[in-house]
C-alpha cells in the first residue's frame, strides 16, 4: 500500500509539473492589523501599542503599528513626522521580506515625500516598490493590480509636479489599466483627475473638462467623498481659469464640503486657499480672512513650500486690499523666501531627473532579468509538461487499476474500522452506560430488603419511586441500543408509508407523560390533524419520541413544549419540537448538529442520558434522506428540526 502511495503521488506530481499554482491575495496579520486600526486615529494609543510590541519583540507588528502612525501623521500634514515613521516601518518590514507590507508602506511614503518636495526620493522609493511587487507571491491578484495602481499614479504625480507631462500622462494610463481591470471606481477616477490637470497645463480646457466631470462620475460611484471634494478643486481651478468667478466659488464651496466631510487636511487646504483668493478679489473681507486663517491652520508651516507661499501671498494680498501695505510688504517678502525655497526645489530639476532616470534604468535592468528567468522557467515548465504528458499516457491504465483496487481496499478497511468502533462503543455503553444503572438498582433493592420490615412507609414508597424511574431509564437506553446496534450493522430497513403525522405526535407523548408529569410539563401538538406524510413509521416515532424526551429532560418545571411543522421545498415538510428550557451555546449546537460532540448534559433536575438518541436520531433521519437542524439560545431555549416527505 505503500509503494503504491509513492506511484500515484510520483505520477501527480509529473501531470501537474507545468501547471502554476494559484496565490491567495496578501494580507498583514489580520489580528494585529485589525487591533491596530481600531484605534488608528489615537496617537497616544498608537503610542502604547508600539511599545508593546517592540518589548515582545514582534517587528511584523511594530510594522504595521509604525504604517499607521505614518498615515495618522500624513493625514494630519505632518509630513517630516510621517516620512519618519513610515521609513522605520520599512526597515521592520525588510527584516521579515514582508512583500505586502512593504509595497503598502512605500505608498504612504511616496505620498508624504511628494507633498513636501522631495521628488527624487519619493521616485526612488515607488520604482523600489514596483520592483518588489513585480518579484512578490501576490502581483497577479487583485490586491497587487490595486498597488500597480497607486504606484504609477504616485511616478505619474512625480512627473507632473517635474512638469514632464509626457512622462506623468504615461504612468497616469499604466494606472488606469489597473483599475479597470478590478473595477476600482476610486482609483479610475484618481487618474481621470490627473490626466485632466495635464490637459489643462496644455491648456486643452474642454478635454480637462471632461476628465475633471468623469472623475466625478466615478468617484460618486466608488462612494469617495474625498475624490469628489479633489475633482471639484480642480474643476473650481479650471473655471476660475476660464474667467468665471461666481461659478468657480460654487465649485469651491462643494469642494470645501466634501473635503471636510472626508476630513482631507490637505486637499481641504487648497480649497480654503481659493476661495480666500475669491473673496479677496470679490472685496469680501471678512470671508477671505475666514478661509485664510483656515488655510493657515490646515497647511501652514507644514514643510510644504508651495503651500507656504501662497498662503503668505493671499495674506499679503489682504492686507494691501485693507491698506496696510507695511504688513503687507513683510508677508510678500516671506512668501518670496518660500517662493526662492520652492524655485530652489525647481532648479534642482534636472539633477533629479538624472537620478531618477538612473534609477528607473535599475529598474528596468531588473525587470529584465526577472522576465528572463521566468522565460527559463517556463521553457523549462512546458518540457516537463511534455514529459508528464508522455509518462501519464502511459502509467494511465496502470493508475486506473491501482485506484480501483486501492479504492476497494479503502473501503474495505474503512468499514471494518467503522465495525470495530461500533463494537469498542457498544462494549463501552454496556459496560458503563448499562451497567451503572443496574448497578444502582441492585444496591436499591437492596436497601429496600434490609429497610423493609422496619422503615416507615414513605421511605419504601419513595426507593420503590426511584427503582423505578431507574428502570425507565434503563429500558430506554436498553432500546436505543439495540437501535442503534442493528443500525451500525446495517440491519434497519427503511419502509416508507403514509402516516399521520398528528396521531404518531400523540402516540409519543402518551408514552412521556411520566415524565411530563414529574416536571408538569405541557406539551402543544400543533401539527393539523389528517397532515400525512410519506415515512418510516417506526422510525418517525423514534426521532418524535428521544427530541421530545430531550425537550422534557432540558426545560424548566412548568414550562411548555410545542412539536410544530411547516412546509419545506422539495414536496417535503419540516418537523420541529421546541422547547423553553436551557439552550446550548451556539458552538455546542454546532458541534452536536454535525455529530461532532455526543456528550450528554445532565437536565434541569439532574437527569443523565448517554448522548445516544440524537445520534439514532441523526441516522434515522439520513435514511430518509431528510434533512436536520438546530436553533438555540443560552437560557432561551432549543429547537430541533427534521424533514419529512409529504404524503
Amino acid at each position: 500500500m505503500k509503494k503504491l502511495s509513492q506511484l500515484m503521488l510520483f505520477i501527480v506530481m509529473i501531470a501537474t509539473a507545468a501547471v502554476s499554482a494559484a496565490v491567495a491575495a496578501p494580507s498583514a496579520d489580520e489580528a494585529t492589523e485589525k487591533k491596530v486600526y481600531s484605534v488608528s486615529k489615537d496617537l497616544d494609543a498608537l503610542q502604547s501599542l508600539l511599545s508593546e510590541y517592540r518589548n515582545k519583540g514582534d517587528s511584523t507588528a511594530v510594522g504595521i503599528t509604525l504604517y499607521h502612525i505614518g498615515r495618522y501623521y500624513n493625514q494630519n500634514s505632518e509630513y517630516i513626522k510621517s516620512i519618519n515613521a513610515y521609513r522605520q516601518a520599512m526597515d521592520a518590514h525588510r527584516k521579515n521580506n514582508d512583500e505586502y507590507e512593504i509595497v503598502r508602506t512605500v505608498v504612504g511614503l511616496s505620498t508624504s515625500e511628494r507633498r513636501i518636495g522631495a521628488y527624487t526620493d519619493a521616485a526612488s522609493d515607488l520604482l523600489h516598490g514596483i520592483q518588489v511587487l513585480e518579484n512578490s507571491y501576490y502581483v497577479d491578484t487583485d490586491e497587487g493590480k490595486r498597488h500597480h495602481s497607486y504606484l504609477y499614479n504616485g511616478l505619474g504625480n512625480v512627473y507632473k509636479y517635474l512638469n514632464n507631462g509626457d512622462e506623468a500622462e504615461k504612468y497616469f494610463r499604466l494606472s488606469l489599466d489597473y483599475d479597470k481591470m478590478i473595477g476600482n471606481y476610486t482609483g479610475m477616477a484618481m487618474n481621470w483627475s490627473t490626466i485632466g490637470s495635464i490637459y489643462e497645463y496644455r491648456s486643452m480646457y474642454d478635454s480637462a473638462a471632461v476628465m475633471y466631470q468623469r472623475a466625478i462620475d466615478y468617484n460618486k460611484r466608488g462612494r469617495s467623498t474625498s475624490g469628489v471634494g479633489i475633482s471639484l478643486n480642480r474643476l473650481g481651478q479650471l473655471t476660475r481659469e476660464l474667467g468665471d468667478i461666481d461659478k468657480s466659488e460654487e465649485q469651491f464651496l462643494a469642494a470645501y464640503d466634501s473635503l471636510s466631510k472626508a476630513k482631507d487636511r490637505w486637499n481641504l487646504a487648497k480649497s480654503t486657499m481659493s476661495l480666500a483668493s475669491i473673496y479677496i478679489e470679490k472685496g469680501n473681507i471678512k470671508k477671505a480672512k475666514k478661509y485664510l486663517d483656515e488655510s493657515y491652520e490646515l497647511a501652514g508651516g507644514r514643510h510644504s513650500f508651495g503651500h507656504d507661499q501662497e498662503i503668505h501671498s493671499l495674506k499679503a494680498m489682504l492686507l494691501a486690499k485693507q491698506g496696510n501695505y507695511k504688513d503687507a510688504y513683510s508677508e510678500s517678502m516671506v512668501a518670496m523666501a518660500y517662493k526662492d525655497s520652492s524655485a530652489a526645489q525647481k532648479d534642482d530639476q534636472e539633477i533629479a531627473q538624472s537620478r531618477i532616470n538612473f534609477v528607473e534604468e535599475q529598474a528596468r535592468q531588473e525587470m529584465n532579468r526577472i522576465l528572463k528567468e521566468k522565460d527559463h522557467e517556463s521553457s523549462l515548465k512546458r518540457w516537463i509538461l511534455f514529459a508528464g504528458i508522455s509518462s501519464t499516457t502511459i502509467l494511465l491504465i496502470l493508475l486506473v487499476i491501482l485506484y480501483r483496487y486501492w479504492l476497494l481496499q479503502k473501503k474495505h478497511t474503512k468499514r471494518l474500522a467503522e465495525l470495530n468502533d461500533v463494537k469498542n462503543k457498544f462494549f463501552s455503553l454496556i459496560s458503563h452506560d448499562l451497567k451503572n444503572p443496574l448497578i444502582a438498582q441492585r444496591n436499591t433493592l437492596k436497601q429496600l430488603e434490609e429497610l423493609i420490615n422496619y422503615a416507615p412507609r414513605e421511605v419504601a414508597k419513595s426507593q420503590i419511586a426511584e427503582l423505578a424511574k431507574s428502570s425507565d431509564a434503563t429500558l430506554d437506553l436498553l432500546k436505543n441500543l439495540l437501535d442503534w446496534s442493528r443500525l451500525q450493522a446495517g440491519k434497519m430497513k427503511y419502509e416508507p408509508v403514509r402516516v399521520d403525522l398528528h396521531n404518531v405526535c400523540e402516540d409519543a407523548i402518551d408514552l412521556l407523560k411520566e415524565q411530563l408529569t414529574q416536571k408538569n410539563i405541557t406539551v402543544r401538538n400543533n401539527i393539523p390533524a389528517d397532515t400525512i406524510a410519506f415515512c418510516d413509521l417506526n422510525m418517525i416515532s423514534t426521532v418524535l419520541g428521544n427530541l421530545s424526551s430531550n425537550a422534557i429532560k432540558y426545560s424548566y418545571t412548568d414550562s411548555t413544549i410545542e412539536i410544530n411543522c411547516k412546509d419545506a421545498e422539495n414536496g417535503r415538510m419540516w418537523i420541529s419540537v421546541k422547547d423553553h428550557g436551557i439552550g446550548m451555546t451556539k458552538k455546542k449546537a454546532e458541534a452536536l448538529i454535525k455529530g461532532l460532540d455526543s456528550l450528554s448534559s445532565a437536565g434541569t433536575l439532574g437527569e443523565q442520558g448517554t448522548g445516544l438518541g440524537l445520534a439514532i436520531c441523526r441516522e434515522f433521519i439520513g435514511l430518509a434522506g431528510g434533512d436536520h437542524g438546530l436553533e438555540t439560545e443560552p437560557d432561551k431555549g432549543s429547537e430541533f428540526s427534521f424533514t419529512v416527505l409529504k404524503g
